[in-house]
């Protein structure tokens, strides 16, 4: 190699080289030369020129391999679904593709459209939807060289709570999270005074058999796919504090339930007679009872007092039938209703401590239905709230099959799920939400007598356009229901970082 005098590689001039020996010299490659198996037919291999001082040229194919990629410690932020994921270190240009394996997952997901920026010191790609959201390892293992990895955090699609199935259950108990995009949830949070001890729900399992200890949770859908929901067993804990749930599906990305959790403090009428909280005006209703029906495993158990709707002399439910046809659905009797009394200025005080608003607080209740033909499902009727000096009752019917954005005024919402197979639950009724006496209005200025009605029938309810229209549903014969724990709660949803309390 002594007579070696100019060196070039794919026909450009290289200018730092050095001669070793007679028989060796040193060139420094260019970072741009295409590398390993990336060459595809002879045009594009790489050449190196030697020329003497003897102008003589003498050829050769060399292949350039890679350097070994190093990964950087920069931390990546969270990222969701379907958004771009940048993954920086050095000598990156080699990549082809990245693996993803979620933490928990059993398969990899491969990434083959990556951009890689000239430098080699950027990979950037979208995240698959089919990654398991949570603790993501992202691997780069070019052919013959050591693997390298990222870690990050992969953000489920937002979820969505709609409502809880009950809100007074202990323990140990299971209760039904409702609501949409819950499939990537990681993490049920209960209410807490203390963020160093949040009872929470975490491990997950796959089947219902599965559900037993506290804190599990399982996922599900409807059968038609309409909903989701999540079982989960209250964790110890999780029953103490008011407040509002919390599902996560990742750091900051999670939705809250209505506030109204635990609200036992919040109790209006907790017995059924005239020398406790309230009494009855009407047939066929029971002042304190002990429930026939029971829970099916571990859903909450009835409340400790409860008032029932039923045939109590003869044991037997109400019948119920939907035939009247004239303007007064009580002409042959086809509307069957029971009223409950209480003192409107003691439901006043149990009002959450700074809500002045009807707007932002909710009735609530926990129920049962039974029918003698053991079905359990509530197929036509309508709640009934009279609290105070209005001209008309409020009337909910948010189960019917027309009842929809027509009807209501906030369609936030969600329809009561009426089947009732799983147990006792929870039915919530906003106080503002569509009566001109109780909506934008102060709870101070609700005042005098006040009652509650089941009505079970053919009923009236008035449309978006002002008309009257029959509602008719469906015959009902020989159910009971059984009810207790009404309660005034909170019904707004906290922001994601504000407080729970």
């Amino acid at each position: 190699m002594d007579c070696v005098t100019a060196v070039k590689i794919n026909g450009q001039a290289i200018a730092e080289w050095n001669k070793v020996s007679s028989t060796a010299i040193d060139v420094t490659v260019p970072e741009d030369l295409p590398v390993g198996s990336r060459i595809e037919n002879e045009e594009n291999e790489n050449k190196i020129y030697l020329e003497t001082e003897f102008k003589e040229t003498m050829e050769r194919t060399i292949i350039v391999l890679a350097r070994q990629p190093i990964a950087s410690d920069e931390t990546v932020a969270n990222v969701g679904k379907g958004e771009e994921v940048t993954l920086k270190g050095q000598y990156l240009s080699i990549a082809e593709t990245i693996t993803l394996k979620a933490e928990g997952a059993e398969e990899e997901v491969t990434v083959n459209e990556l951009t890689v920026n000239e430098e080699g010191a950027e990979i950037k790609f979208i995240v698959p939807s089919s990654v398991k959201a949570g603790k993501v390892t992202a691997t780069l293992a070019p052919e013959n060289m050591n693997p390298i990895t990222w870690t990050f955090n992969v953000l489920g699609v937002k979820p969505t709570v709609d409502r809880v199935s009950h809100t007074l259950a202990k323990a140990g108990e299971r209760i039904r999270i409702y609501g949409d995009n819950l499939i990537d949830v990681i993490k049920i949070e209960f209410p807490h005074a203390d963020d160093a001890n949040i009872p929470t729900a975490s491990a997950k399992v796959e089947t219902e058999d599965e559900l037993d200890e506290k804190g599990e949770f399982w996922y599900h859908e409807a059968e038609d796919g309409s909903y989701q929901m999540i079982d989960v067993i209250i964790p110890e804990g999780g029953d103490q504090t008011a407040g509002a749930l919390y599902v996560e599906a990742g750091e900051g990305n999670g939705d809250y339930s209505y506030a109204y959790m635990n609200c036992k403090e919040n109790i209006f009428i907790s017995a059924f007679d005239e020398n406790t909280d309230a009494f009855t005006s009407g047939k066929n209703f029971s002042t304190n009872q002990t429930p026939s029906a029971s829970t099916n495993g571990l859903w909450p158990e009835a409340p400790e007092t409860i008032g029932a709707f039923g045939d109590w002399d003869n044991n037997k439910g109400i019948d119920c039938t939907v035939t009247a046809s004239g303007s007064d659905p009580t002409v042959d009797g086809s509307l069957k209703e029971s009223q409950i009394n209480f003192n409107n200025s003691e439901m006043r005080a149990k009002a959450p401590n700074g809500i002045t608003s009807c707007n932002d607080l909710a009735l609530q209740f926990d129920c049962f239905i039974e029918h003698d033909n053991a079905q359990y499902s509530w197929v036509t009727g309508a709640m009934r709230w009279k609290l105070g000096n209005s001209d008309r009752d409020i009337q909910f019917t948010p189960w019917h099959k027309d009842y929809d954005a027509e009807h209501q005024k906030d369609e936030t919402y969600k329809e009561v799920d009426t089947d009732f197979s799983a147990g006792w639950k929870t039915v919530t009724f906003p106080l503002g939400d569509d009566d001109a006496y109780t909506k934008d209005k102060q709870l101070s200025n609700i005042t005098g007598e006040a009652y509650f009605r089941f009505v079970f029938g053919r009923f009236l309810v008035p449309k978006a356009s002002g008309d009257n229209n029959w509602d008719a549903g469906q015959t009902v014969t020989g159910f009971k229901i059984y009810l207790g724990n009404f309660r005034i709660v909170p019904y707004t949803k906290p922001g994601i970082g504000k407080t729970q309390q």
